[in-house]
């Protein structure tokens, strides 16, 4: 890189390889790409905290076959809460590339050893 050229910030995290070379690592924020669509997953997980039946929700872009990737909500809702209804609930708040392919209800979320979301639980198991 040169002293005259312009860095951008874009939400990407990168680093300088051995050669010099900019290299992307990954992403800053939650936003995803997913069929084209750039998706916060953030505004998704928003909208279904919306809902009167559901306590807290969370968003995961999984690809479980290599190139293709899907949202999957889990969800911690109240006994009467059902996935139709949340379905509906979503296509009535948010455009069809954001409704998640998956809508999972638990009872609560596993927690890492300093007590916060395991996301990387979820990315490491395997829709059936």
């Amino acid at each position: 890189m040169l002293p005259t050229d312009r860095l951008y910030k874009t939400g990407d995290l990168v680093r300088y390889g051995n050669d010099g070379q900019i290299e992307f690592v990954g992403r800053i924020d939650d936003q995803v790409k997913i069929r084209g669509f750039r998706i916060e997953l953030g505004e998704i997980e928003t909208v279904l905290n919306q809902h009167p039946q559901v306590k807290e929700a969370i968003i995961i872009a999984r690809e479980d076959q290599p190139g293709v990737k899907r949202l999957c909500a889990y969800i911690i809702g109240h006994k009467k809460l059902s996935i139709s209804e949340l379905r509906l609930f979503l296509q009535e708040k948010l455009p069809q590339y954001m409704i998640p392919s998956f809508l999972i209800i638990l009872e609560a979320f596993p927690l890492t050893a300093n007590g916060k979301i395991d996301r990387r639980l979820y990315l490491n198991q395997h829709l059936s």
